[in-house]
């Protein structure tokens, strides 16, 4: 009788830590799930000087979602990457971030695109041209 309530201390012990396991093994996929975000649509108006004044263009950005960042830091990217003055002419992006087109469902005539460093991602879909 002693030797079977030991083998049901060890049964006990032995399912409590794989249970323990299975919840550590969950846990990670939770919390990386749990910091994406989906941000509302926003307009960022393109300010353009030429020979016969200022022009204000509104450039419609839409279908954000962003891993990693919130949507604050998301619409200060998208400022930095569509304002005049930035480096994108010469092929750098703000921030050190990499953009390149993306395959995921853009509203229709919008061109979805994906921006990425390490840690981070945004996904948002504009128009192209």
């Amino acid at each position: 009788m002693q030797a079977a309530r030991k083998w049901h201390g060890l049964a006990t012990a032995g399912s409590i830590l794989a249970l323990l396991g299975g919840l550590a093994a969950i846990t990670p996929a939770s919390v990386a799930a749990a910091t994406v975000h989906k941000c509302p649509n926003k307009t960022i108006v393109i300010t353009d000087t030429t020979s016969e004044g200022v022009n204000h263009i509104p450039m419609p950005i839409k279908a954000i979602t962003t891993q990693g960042i919130g949507c604050t830091g998301a619409y200060k990217f998208f400022s930095a990457l569509f304002s005049p003055s930035s480096t994108t002419s010469a092929g750098v992006t703000p921030e050190k971030y990499k953009c390149v087109i993306a395959k995921f469902k853009a509203p229709v005539g919008l061109v979805p695109e994906a921006c990425t460093k390490p840690g981070i991602k945004i996904q948002f879909a504009v128009q192209g041209g």
